[in-house]
């Protein structure tokens, strides 16, 4: 087992301290100042092996490392079941939604390899599902598990739509995703024709413009659970437009990045504007807001966004692209059942998130007595 350049291995000496004790105390707020205190603060922050030598920790006796070690340790077991209940309840969002959508998970696609061409049989006029050749009809055996080897698939000429011609955007699991979305309980429209006006694209401030007063929610804002993060955000000049400035209920997509695809919800009071790499919307009379921010957090929505990402380098979505994106419609008083019952899940989620933070708290604060005293 090796490790990065970026880290350091230290070896205790168990004659004089037990290991978990020194794991236990990195976990204090002791241990979290002196890390600031020390560490330069010029390019990217950094601790060297030397400083880490000149680290004073205190040494109780063995009696009291185990104490300090049972406290921290109990605080893990019930972070771990707190983490298994959040997760448990995020993971019945998808469940929940598609159900109540009347929307089926398509069944596995089987692709065929290379070398299975010989395991096709001739049936000219018949096919199983879209799994054919074009030039003379041959169809695949559905029977053969060859067929799950998922190295090639076939589309025909008149079956390839929009304008993109590339393998991976045909690929049949995400044509199947689709009609999936489309073959709901309830009609799907395009999302350009439920929102309130256009698509607004943010804007990237320059070198120049930054270090200014207005705040500016940038990708790098937006938690993986679709919250924003306010306390850490890029300040500009005033180089926004009105229509740039976030309202309540606004939905964020980002369209550039290694977080292509994040989506947000702006619920927060105050003064602040769109950031680059980010569209927001809102709909019209007709759809909630928070629904659609919910449908399209969904694992068959995010499947979706990935087929639209051009660029091999830095993927990109336009707006074009979301624009596009097909959203079901069902009644709006079942549109806020469902966003308001998801939303409940997540609070009760951040529940057990915030009773993990407190348990962290309680438990570091016991340790440091005990460290004091």
């Amino acid at each position: 087992m090796f490790f990065a350049g970026y880290m350091i291995r230290f070896k205790i000496d168990e004659a004089k301290v037990i290991p978990q004790y020194i794991f236990a105390y990195t976990q204090t707020e002791f241990y979290k100042k002196w890390t600031k205190a020390i560490q330069r603060t010029t390019g990217q922050p950094n601790i060297n092996a030397e400083e880490y030598r000149s680290l004073e920790i205190p040494l109780p006796d063995k009696k009291t490392q185990e104490k300090v070690i049972d406290i921290y340790f109990d605080f893990i077991s019930k972070k771990q079941k707190n983490d298994a209940e959040a997760e448990k309840l995020l993971s019945s969002i998808d469940d929940y939604l598609l159900n109540e959508l009347g929307i089926i998970l398509p069944k596995e696609t089987y692709y065929l390899q290379d070398d299975d061409l010989k395991n096709i049989v001739s049936k000219p006029e018949e096919k199983y599902g879209n799994h054919r050749f074009a030039k003379e009809k041959y169809i695949l055996d559905e029977k053969n598990k060859l067929l799950q080897r998922k190295k090639i698939f076939i589309s025909l000429l008149n079956e390839i739509t929009a304008k993109r011609f590339d393998p991976f955007f045909h690929q049949e699991k995400f044509k199947n995703n689709l009609n999936a979305i489309s073959n709901g309980k309830y009609p799907v429209m395009p999302l350009r024709e439920i929102i309130s006006g256009n698509l607004i694209k943010g804007s990237l401030p320059k070198q120049d413009e930054k270090e200014g007063e207005i705040s500016v929610v940038q990708i790098n804002s937006i938690n993986t659970d679709g919250t924003i993060a306010l306390d850490d955000l890029l300040t500009a000049k005033n180089i926004f437009s009105e229509e740039q400035k976030l309202n309540l209920d606004d939905v964020l997509v980002v369209i550039t990045g290694a977080t292509i695809g994040k989506i947000a919800y702006w619920n927060y009071d105050g003064e602040y504007y769109l950031g680059g790499d980010i569209v927001k919307f809102q709909t019209n009379s007709l759809v909630d807001n928070a629904f659609v921010f919910y449908f399209l957090r969904s694992n068959l929505m995010q499947t979706e966004i990935k087929r639209n990402i051009t660029g091999a380098t830095n993927g990109h979505l336009s707006p074009d692209d979301v624009s596009h994106f097909k959203i079901p419609i069902p009644p709006f008083d079942k549109q806020k059942e469902i966003a308001n019952h998801i939303t409940d899940i997540r609070q009760q989620a951040q529940q057990l998130k915030d009773k993990t933070k407190e348990l962290l708290k309680t438990a570091s604060e016991e340790i440091e007595r005990i460290l004091l005293t």
